[in-house]
């Protein structure tokens, strides 16, 4: 925590080093890319889903509103799931795995299957349900990322997660204003499942930490290896919005092998 009557603070040297912790630590900039990818579909889909769902596929407004609120609903109760998954498999396996290549699937299914069974109500619902939970994959993240910078920099890694959710519902919209005036909707679909791999990779190139409970295994394991661990242990903080945009709160347990 910042000592505001120490001598010599000043806000601006504070802002500044807000920011700068993207050069100073440069994986937390890849880290709040893959948390802008995270929701960068989920925004951009209320553009042009709702016209997709009530012309092409023909279900009612009424049930396309009801169906989003299924996938929010579901998907945010699969927070605390994949929270716990995440204490097992790992942070990076399960962000990478569950919310990239999970998310990617989730996208392709919310657009293709129902067009299999236009106006089939409970193909649709099950298709979307699918992508929210698995945008509830990348809860994990909020852990990672201020993991990846000291003690004195874990604030200004928080900042940069937020800012990097805030830009997600711009540049979903963006994008598809983009992308839709040369290739359409499946364009713009395709443009989405490619964000969410590309996603899934950075993850398991980069956002590697020893804090990670896949990491530590997999140090557990190799020979010589001590006996005596750290397990952090994360669960989402219960608050409205979007799968996957809570806040993990992080524990440190201690024990031995």
């Amino acid at each position: 925590m910042v000592d505001t009557s120490a001598p010599g603070f000043s806000v601006r040297d504070e802002l500044v080093r807000g920011v700068s912790v993207l050069k100073r630590h440069p994986r937390t900039g890849v880290a709040a890319v893959v948390r802008m990818i995270n929701t960068t579909p989920y925004f951009g889909f209320f553009v042009f889903l709702p016209s997709f769902f009530t012309d092409d596929i023909g279900i009612s407004e009424s049930k396309y509103l009801a169906l989003v609120t299924f996938m929010g609903v579901i998907g945010i109760l699969a927070d605390p799931l994949f929270g716990r998954l995440s204490d097992r498999l790992g942070w990076r396996d399960t962000i990478a795995w569950a919310g990239g290549v999970g998310c990617a699937l989730g996208v392709a299914l919310v657009y293709w299957i129902p067009q299999l069974a236009p106006g089939n109500y409970t193909v649709a619902l099950l298709a979307t349900v699918v992508y929210g939970i698995m945008l509830a994959g990348y809860i994990p993240l909020s852990a990672l990322l201020p993991s990846l910078v000291p003690e004195q920099d874990k604030g200004n890694a928080m900042g940069i997660y937020s800012l990097a959710a805030g830009l997600s519902t711009f540049v979903g919209p963006l994008t598809y204003s983009i992308v839709d005036p040369f290739v359409g909707h499946t364009g713009v679909v395709i443009v989405y499942i490619g964000m969410y791999l590309v996603g899934a990779l950075l993850t398991w190139r980069y956002l590697d930490v020893p804090e990670d409970p896949g990491s530590r295994r997999t140090h557990a394991t190799a020979p010589g290896a001590p006996t005596k661990h750290r397990r952090i242990s994360c669960r989402p903080d219960p608050a409205p919005g979007p799968p996957g945009n809570h806040p993990a709160r992080c524990t440190e347990v201690r024990g031995t092998s």
